[in-house]
C-alpha cells in the first residue's frame, strides 16, 4: 500500500483493531495498558473482520456510555478526557478508512467538519507534542481551511502551534479533506496549495511525518 509501505489491507484492518483494543484497555484500567492486556491480532480460529468489528463495537459502546468531560487516561500532552478519545478514534478510523479505500483505487473525501477537526488535532496534539520529531527549521507556516487557521512555528522543537491568523513564511490552503489528508501524508503535494517559502512547506510535511510515524 502506498500510504503504508509493506502493508496489505489486512494489515491495516488488524492494526486498527489492535488500536481499538489498546485504547479500550487503557480506558478501562485508567492507565497506560501494558503489553498483553489487549489482543494485537485475531486468534487462530477467529475471522479478521469479526475480530475487528468486535473491538470497534466494544470501544464505541464504552465511549457512548461515558461522560465526554470525564477524566480519562491518555498519552497526549493535553488534558485527558473521554471527549479526547472520541476525537482521536474518529481521526484514526478516518485515516485508515482512506488507506483501505486507496488500495481499491477510490477514496471518498472526509466530511468538512471531521476534516477540519483532524487538521487541528494533528497540529496541536501530534506536532506540538512531539519533542523528538525532526530538527528545528526556521520559518512559520499558516494552515488554512474551512474558515479556520493555525500558525505553526517550526523554529523550535516541539513546534509551537497557535490558533488564528498571523504572518507566516508559507501558507497551506485547500479543501478540508485534502488539507487533513495531506497533513497525514495521504495526499500528494498537488492536493493542496502551498504558497510562499517552499522550504518551510516541505519542513512542515517532514516534521509531521516524524510526529505521526
Amino acid at each position: 500500500m502506498q500510504s503504508c509501505p509493506g502493508w496489505l489491507v489486512g494489515d491495516v484492518v488488524r492494526h486498527t483493531g489492535a488500536v481499538y483494543g489498546r485504547v479500550l484497555a487503557g480506558l478501562v484500567a485508567g492507565r497506560t495498558p501494558t503489553k498483553g492486556e489487549w489482543a494485537t491480532r485475531p486468534g487462530p480460529d477467529q475471522d479478521l473482520l469479526d475480530w475487528f468489528e468486535d473491538r470497534r463495537a466494544r470501544l464505541a459502546a464504552w465511549l457512548a456510555g461515558a461522560d465526554p468531560e470525564a477524566p480519562a487516561w491518555t498519552w497526549a500532552p493535553v488534558p485527558g478526557t473521554v471527549a479526547f478519545w472520541c476525537r482521536r478514534m474518529a481521526a484514526e478510523t478516518a485515516v485508515h478508512r482512506v488507506d483501505v479505500q486507496a488500495a481499491g483505487g477510490r477514496v471518498d473525501p472526509l466530511g468538512d467538519e471531521l476534516a477540519a477537526d483532524m487538521v487541528g488535532e494533528v497540529l496541536t496534539v501530534f506536532l506540538a507534542g512531539a519533542r523528538d520529531a525532526g530538527e528545528p527549521v526556521g520559518g512559520t507556516v499558516a494552515v488554512r481551511t474551512a474558515g479556520q487557521a493555525w500558525r505553526v512555528d517550526l523554529g523550535v522543537v516541539p513546534a509551537v502551534v497557535g490558533v488564528g491568523a498571523g504572518p507566516a513564511d508559507a501558507a497551506v490552503t485547500g479543501e478540508p479533506s485534502e488539507v487533513a489528508l495531506w497533513l497525514w501524508g495521504r495526499r500528494p503535494d498537488d492536493a493542496v496549495r502551498v504558497s510562499g517559502s517552499r522550504a518551510a512547506g516541505e519542513a512542515l510535511r517532514g516534521r509531521l511525518a516524524a510526529a505521526t510515524s
